[in-house]
């Protein structure tokens, strides 16, 4: 008996900026400077280079009020510019947190961080039809995963979305999809009743957003269209297949119509909570109610033969990751063993809040449309995306792709160990360009892991991935005396594939 696979192309379109972070911070006058009202982000190797014979400047790059701009009219070099941000809100930002690039320096969507939202959904859906007694773990970091693990199949080789792949985006041309430094303002409750806005310099809540100050991100801007694409493997489609596989039960893998169904309604039960919350305090939360009144009629109107809406990445806040499975009962048990949040105050209390073209801090972060594209064929290649050249529009833009390189090269199907080895060599790229931001990436690499079928494969790219975060030093070793999450969740990928 034969199973096809079901491939789907995604068009993805931001509805709200987007901020998925690479671990690094951008320092003003070290990484970028301001210049006609705008950012430009330094390109350091490429301006080092012109400094090699020149030991009097380099010096100055160790000192304690080192400026780009007077080292540039000192010496006379050119100041070699890697890309251009607009800024929305301070216009003269300290730090900035970067959204995470390919090997190109193309800003992109993690397949993972999506395949992350989708998940949540599903679980949430899980743990309402389940007979299992909810339960909380000890770690207020991890509360809920005894019972989700649990829920969800207990380790990688039983998850229930085994043979469920989501690719990680196209890069975007960083001169054309907009990619800004916005300030996003922190919307926080004084009292029940009360909103106000956090002053960090301050610490202290104030009344006037406009007085408040937040932290500046790199987001992609409304608008923005991304292309991935989503593949399910037949075999563990399958009832009886995934019976015999010992994965759990999950039969709206059996009808994307439904599956997507399932996604908008959890993403319309999300955006009413945030309107009846932001309804509450009036003045305060006036402009995102109403953002949230127009994205509750849009999800209304998705239908899910066109795709689904949902919510990824930075921004999405306690219930966005933990999908607010939980009944009201457990969460006040969870609030008071774990001590979340302030006695007799709403919990979540803060909400992250991008300023829209007015100026007015309304905009959630992370909200996108994926809509199903029949017409274009991708098929997933190791860890990227490789595309059916006969069934791509002449309007698929491919020349600055690598994969699209490989298929004027590609004459015949490649082998299992070609194809490993391609993924060993790309993952060994994104580890290493990573650098001291792997601890804030782990997610991302473990997720990588994960999604291999291979059993070597996973172990040698765990082996690398260890062997990264080793090269730490003095910062791992910290880490892991500390027990840091990232550390303990490494540990425990390692523990499952004999990795020692």
């Amino acid at each position: 008996m034969k199973f096809p696979n079901k491939y789907e192309t995604w068009k993805i379109s931001l509805l709200t900026p987007l901020h998925i972070g690479d671990g690094s911070t951008l320092e003003a006058e070290m990484d970028f400077t301001g210049r006609n009202g705008r950012l430009e982000v330094i390109d350091s190797e490429a301006t080092f280079r012109q400094l090699l014979d020149n030991p009097a400047a380099l010096r100055e790059l160790g000192r304690e009020r080192f400026s780009w701009n007077s080292l540039v009219r000192q010496y006379k070099i050119k100041l070699v510019i890697s890309y251009i941000l607009n800024c929305r809100g301070s216009d003269r930002p300290q730090r900035i947190r970067g959204f995470i690039k390919d090997g190109f320096s193309r800003p992109y969507l993690p397949g993972s961080s999506l395949k992350g939202s989708l998940r949540t959904a599903f679980l949430v859906k899980m743990a309402a039809t389940s007979t299992m007694k909810p339960i909380l773990g000890d770690n207020p970091k991890r509360a809920d995963d005894r019972f989700l693990d649990k829920l969800a199949g207990g380790n990688p080789h039983n998850d229930f979305l085994r043979g469920f792949h989501v690719s990680d985006s196209l890069g975007a041309d960083i001169s054309e999809c907009g990619i800004m430094a916005r300030e996003i303002k922190f919307f926080n409750l004084q009292t029940p009743t009360q909103a106000g806005w956090k002053h960090f310099s301050g610490r202290r809540t104030v009344d006037d957003y406009s007085k408040a100050d937040g932290v500046h991100v790199e987001t992609l801007e409304p608008g923005t269209n991304l292309t991935a694409c989503f593949s399910l493997e037949g075999l563990l489609n399958d009832t009886q297949q995934r019976k015999n596989a010992g994965l759990p039960t999950f039969e709206q893998l059996q009808d994307l119509d439904g599956l997507y169904w399932l996604v908008n309604n959890h993403a319309l039960k999300t955006a009413q909570s945030e309107l009846n919350f932001f309804r509450q305090y009036k003045a305060s939360g006036k402009a995102a109610a109403e953002f949230y009144e127009k994205l509750c009629k849009r999800i209304n109107e998705m239908s899910p033969k066109d795709g689904f809406i949902c919510r990824i990445a930075w921004g999405s806040g306690w219930k966005g990751m933990t999908g607010d499975w939980m009944s009201d009962d457990l969460a006040q048990e969870a609030r008071k063993k774990f001590r979340l949040g302030k006695t007799g105050m709403p919990f979540p209390k803060t909400r992250r809040l991008a300023l829209d073209e007015h100026g007015v801090p309304c905009l959630p972060l992370g909200w996108i449309m994926v809509m199903r594209e029949p017409g274009r064929v991708f098929h997933r290649l190791g860890s990227g995306l490789a595309v059916d050249a006969t069934s791509v529009p002449e309007n698929i833009e491919l020349r600055h792709s690598p994969v699209a390189a490989g298929l004027e090269q590609q004459t015949s199907p490649r082998s299992p160990e070609e194809i490993s080895t391609e993924v060993l060599q790309e993952f060994r790229a994104v580890v290493e360009k990573s650098g001291p931001g792997l601890s804030g990436q782990i997610d991302e690499f473990i997720n990588r892991i994960n999604e291999q079928n291979d059993e070597h494969l996973k172990k040698e790219m765990a082996i690398l991935l260890h062997s990264a975060a080793r090269s730490l030093g003095k910062s791992y070793k910290n880490a892991a005396k500390k027990n840091k999450p990232w550390v303990m969740k490494l540990t425990k990928l390692c523990s499952e594939l004999g990795v020692e």
